[in-house]
């Protein structure tokens, strides 16, 4: 049995502004799946109402069943964490008895519950652990709210329990590296139904270039610029918007206002967010990332062969992929120039986009992943770390 802990509710499409997150994590469930058939979700997300452990068997989009225990909480509450770690050792023993022991846990990041529990089951019962490092712990502007230091209290103690790390840029992986932990970089994941964009669906083929934004409707992602774009008749562009966050009442108003400037489709399923990006010819990334975050939409991006316009992006582990975006000085003026100059942009790129989005593909494909796990998973069970 493979063990995942994760906050996600298993739900399609996700109403959540962390949507890359909750798509990383079912593809990673899917990838489990096809190498245990019995894969159990520890769900440490927040947007549940139980006074009890919930059990359920969900059909997971589309793999079979997989099981789903979520702690008692109350819904969104903030003593939740706190709840959850009082009761962590009551909650995975819980899980053991009912499902047995796990041959491997994988934590999707850092967070204080993840750690609690692959440093219990270590101890307990010396289960092989993965950490997915998706974050580091102080990389996003908290201002006075705890979590982030309870997080790294927690992924402090349990680091001597850790065998192996996926991290999403070299940054975490020196990290790791320092505690003498392995790992390999997984960034994003490019479907084959991105892949075969840039020769079936190839951008430009239209007069008017189709801007597209693909993330959380947050000021904090830059998607306020976006908003801004929209109204901005100087910019020589229509767009296509997904996802939800703050924003997204305003977006929603703003589609309505000037529907042929703007599609805003909220959350979207899979299939409707390739169909959205094979109709755009530029992906905006407006989010100001430090080195110890890389966001996940990048790597797709640049799969699709879409030109991508971004902010300045922490590349370690990433340098050959560095010309194919078109990376702008984080002011609006110059990501207004970047979108009206982008069909003479994404000529003189061409070649070197399509290079790139066969790298991104060859590297982060569902056929490498499904290698790179599957080999990860037999070392782990012959205890060849």
């Amino acid at each position: 049995m493979i063990l995942i802990v994760a906050p996600y509710s298993g739900t399609l499409p996700e109403n959540s502004p962390f949507l890359a997150g909750a798509k990383k994590i079912r593809t990673i469930i899917k990838i489990l799946k096809s190498f245990d058939d019995n894969v159990v979700l520890l769900n440490s997300g927040y947007s549940h109402d139980n006074n009890q452990l919930m059990q359920e068997i969900v059909d997971f989009d589309g793999v079979g069943a997989v099981k789903i225990i979520t702690p008692s909480a109350r819904n969104n509450s903030r003593l939740k964490l706190l709840v959850n770690l009082i009761n962590s050792k009551k909650i995975i023993d819980d899980v053991v008895s009912i499902h047995g022991i796990p041959n491997v846990v994988w934590c999707y990041n850092g967070y204080a519950f993840e750690m609690r529990v692959a440093a219990y089951l270590r101890k307990k019962y010396r289960v092989k652990t993965i950490l997915e490092f998706e974050d580091w712990h102080f990389a996003r502007r908290r201002l006075f709210n705890p979590k982030p230091y309870l997080d790294w209290i927690f992924w402090r103690l349990a680091i001597r329990q850790l065998d192996y790390g996926i991290v999403v840029n070299g940054k975490l992986a020196d990290k790791l590296a320092n505690h003498n932990i392995k790992s390999v970089m997984l960034p994003g994941i490019v479907s084959p139904h991105v892949s075969v964009l840039p020769n079936k669906f190839p951008p430009f083929k239209n007069k008017n270039t189709i801007v597209g934004y693909f993330g959380g409707l947050s000021s904090e992602k830059g998607a306020d610029k976006i908003l801004r774009l929209v109204e901005d008749l100087d910019v020589n562009a229509n767009f296509i918007v997904t996802g939800t966050g703050e924003l997204q009442g305003v977006f929603k108003l703003l589609a309505k206002k000037m529907p042929d400037r703007l599609k805003y489709l909220g959350a979207v399923s899979e299939w409707d967010l390739i169909a959205a990006i094979a109709q755009v010819d530029v992906i905006i990334n407006p989010h100001v990332a430090n080195d110890g975050i890389f966001p996940f939409k990048i790597i797709e991006a640049l799969g699709s062969g879409r030109l991508l316009i971004s902010t300045k992006l922490p590349m370690h582990g990433y340098e050959s992929y560095v010309e194919a975006i078109q990376f702008y000085d984080g002011s609006y003026s110059n990501l207004v120039f970047m979108i009206n100059s982008a069909a003479d942009i994404y000529k003189n790129k061409k070649n070197t986009i399509n290079r790139v989005a066969e790298i991104a593909h060859d590297n982060f494909g569902q056929e490498n992943l499904n290698n790179i796990i599957g080999n990860l998973l037999q070392v782990l069970n012959t205890h060849e770390l």
